[in-house]
């Protein structure tokens, strides 16, 4: 079930609110009331317990407007969000073997030209990576059979053809597909 962390823990949602509306008001350069105005938020950290259990960290659902996607909270600051038009899968994996949880997503962008890609939070350094192959390839998140690796299904860009699957990584050189 989804929803909030265990009570009296981390951000309420109405804070969480706030602290999301000014990460994206910097990012984009835009007005804090702006994103006030026209975003919901909403509290997914209870679909994902491990998040909470392990990490502390609060996932946060972010809709409205042109903004889609999934904040990530820890110790009362918003660490990064993952925007697309829709975000379409949310996973936590560690890729990089430190022990950590990344926070990874699909999502599409774009209008006409539509891409299936991938972003990723590292939650231990707060570094945002996106992994995508615009008009070449789609890519899509799944765990591999053993249920411990997440892997990217390639298939043709605008078609069914599968292309390939490989282990999503993350070395110092960003994200790869293995």
């Amino acid at each position: 079930a989804s929803g909030p962390s265990p009570e009296g823990y981390g951000l309420a949602l109405d804070d969480a609110k706030k602290l999301i509306c000014k990460y994206l008001a910097k990012q984009a350069r835009k007005d804090f009331e702006q994103f006030m105005s026209m975003v919901d938020v909403a509290e997914i950290t209870g679909s994902m317990h491990s998040a909470w259990a392990m990490e502390r960290l609060q996932l946060f659902r972010v809709m409205g407007g042109w903004v889609d996607g999934v904040a990530v909270a820890s110790g009362g600051e918003i660490q990064g969000a993952l925007l697309g038009m829709p975000i379409t899968k949310v996973f936590l994996a560690d890729l990089n073997n430190d022990w950590r949880y990344e926070v990874c997503a699909n999502f599409a962008v774009g209008s006409g030209i539509v891409s299936h890609e991938i972003a990723v939070i590292d939650t231990a350094s707060g570094e945002l990576y996106h992994l995508g192959r615009r008009a070449e390839e789609d890519l899509h998140l799944e765990w591999a059979q053993d249920g411990l690796h997440l892997q990217v299904k390639r298939i043709q860009y605008g078609g069914v053809k599968e292309l390939g699957t490989g282990q999503l990584v993350l070395t110092d050189d960003g994200l790869h597909i293995r």
